[in-house]
């Protein structure tokens, strides 16, 4: 197949499809509507296709056996992917696109592994999924040198290549992300995209990547990451009582305060001389009851400390004494001066008698 400058038979992904399709009626089976139910020529384009293709591939896996080499592999597996497609989209019953499909199973049974040649394939539609992903690998890899400045060409034969499968193997609502074990940074890419418009860097072990390293998602986990950061944040804002964000321009009478509780916002214009004054009387009101509160817990811990310590009865009993023992000066010198009987004789005492 010839498109433009881009010779396709001559890549060196096609290498093998002149042998494994050698005089066979490939080209009829792919026709549109050969497989339809009626006129019920399925069976025989089928049949045909089986016997020759499986002798080619019986002459190809020799050769590929012998350099461990699983493109032999990859090659017929696509072709029979593509069968399976085009049975799918056939116009026929769903006993006769079974059936079809049965033949197609039981003709190459047991066919395409042994002789120490590890090659399958099984029909349900994620392992179609990974043998496509894994073909496209290794095709484009090995074709990426010879399509430079062809790649227009090369992205309209890719299209041919892989819309009836991809029709096969999603639906209009499915978003297939895929990712490597081990290669490309454990990155996901999308399904489709990786099929149609491959934009990726050819390691140099591109070549040891198999099918059970492949896996699948219905969304690309960097997309749920960062969703993930989204709510967490999110969370944190609603979570704060009241988170405040004030901003006011020059010379403006106004502030608009934005209020967050909850999952409700109000945005509040107000003047900013009530807000000061308000400020002042809660900052005075705090004082007040911040030196009150000091007071009460001086006095509580001051009776506390009489109550209930040694220093109580310690005080009490100093109380006590004091009294006598710190009688005024003056007193005591009177009382000691009156009953001296020598101050006695100096004095004349008067009755107190009226006349």
């Amino acid at each position: 197949m010839q498109s433009g400058s881009l010779n396709i038979d001559k890549l060196p992904s096609n290498k093998l499809k002149d042998e494994l399709l050698k005089e066979t009626n490939f080209t009829e089976v792919e026709k549109q509507g050969a497989l339809d139910e009626k006129p019920a020529n399925g069976i025989s384009l089928l049949t045909k296709f089986n016997q020759k293709a499986t002798m080619n591939f019986h002459r190809s896996k020799k050769s590929c056996s012998v350099k461990s080499d699983l493109k032999c592999c990859r090659d017929i597996n696509y072709y029979l992917d593509l069968i399976r497609a085009l049975i799918n989209f056939s116009e026929s019953s769903k006993d006769h696109k079974d059936a079809l499909k049965q033949l197609v199973e039981n003709a190459w049974e047991g066919r395409l592994g042994g002789s120490g040649y590890n090659c399958q394939n099984t029909s349900d539609e994620e392992s179609v999924r990974k043998r496509s992903i894994l073909k496209q690998l290794y095709d484009y890899c090995d074709d990426k040198n010879d399509i430079e400045g062809k790649e227009r060409e090369y992205k309209n034969y890719l299209k041919e290549k892989w819309n009836r499968i991809i029709s096969y193997t999603t639906s209009a609502n499915d978003n297939l992300y895929f990712k490597i074990k081990d290669w490309n940074n454990n990155q996901s890419v999308k399904y489709i995209d990786f099929l149609l418009t491959p934009k990726i860097e050819c390691s140099a072990n591109y070549n040891r990547i198999e099918l059970s390293h492949i896996s699948f998602s219905n969304e690309n986990p960097t997309t749920e990451e960062a969703r993930g950061v989204a709510v967490r944040n999110g969370d944190e804002d609603r979570g704060a009582t009241a988170d405040e964000q004030a901003s006011s321009g020059p010379g403006e009478g106004t502030r608009l305060t934005t209020i967050s509780a909850g999952d409700t916002t109000h945005h509040v214009v107000t003047q900013p001389g009530l807000e000061e004054k308000e400020g002042e009387k809660g900052s005075s009101l705090r004082e007040t009851l911040s030196a009150g509160f000091s007071v009460v817990g001086a006095v509580f811990f001051l009776f506390f400390l009489y109550k209930f310590s040694p220093v109580g009865p310690w005080i009490s009993t100093l109380i006590k004494k004091n009294p006598g023992e710190k009688r005024g000066t003056s007193d005591d010198e009177s009382f000691l001066f009156l009953n001296n009987p020598e101050h006695n004789d100096h004095y004349i005492s008067y009755n107190s008698i009226s006349h």
